[in-house]
Order: structure tokens, then C-alpha cells, then sequence
């Protein structure tokens, strides 16, 4: 059997307790928990009404924004 993903558990945390939901605010660290860009670090640059958040991903070398859903990432610790 495999250990379960350190992240994925904190995820499910976040989802079921509301005292430990993050609010996330343009300049946090955050890693993408899910999806396309899964295990990447990035910066928040802005958040949606519609439950998303604008990233900045480096991506070759450049700063890309891309929208990610609010659930797939999380406040990278320190």
C-alpha cells in the first residue's frame, strides 16, 4: 500500500473544516494541487467571483497567468 499525499489530506481538511479554510490574497505562495499544471508552484495574482484564482505560473521562462479552480490549490508553507 501507498502512503496518502501529504497534500491530498490537507485538501480534504480544508474542504470539510471551515476554521481551517485559507483565504488566499494577491502575493501568496500557493501550489496547484490538481489539474494541468499539478505539483506547480506559483504566485496569486488576483481572485474571481466565481470561485477562481489567477496565478502566475513560470512557465519557460515567463510569467503566464492562468486561472485555476479555488479547490485546486494551496497556501505553500514556508
Amino acid at each position: 500500500m501507498r502512503p496518502v499525499p501529504e497534500a491530498l489530506i490537507d485538501g480534504l481538511r480544508a474542504r470539510t473544516d471551515p476554521e481551517t479554510h485559507v483565504l488566499l490574497s494577491p502575493g501568496d505562495k500557493v501550489e496547484i494541487t490538481a489539474g494541468a499544471f499539478t505539483d506547480f508552484v506559483a504566485t496569486v495574482d488576483a481572485l474571481a467571483p466565481d470561485q477562481r484564482v489567477w496565478v502566475l505560473l513560470d512557465l519557460m521562462g515567463r510569467a503566464t497567468r492562468v486561472a485555476v479552480p479555488r479547490d485546486n490549490v494551496m497556501v505553500r508553507r514556508a
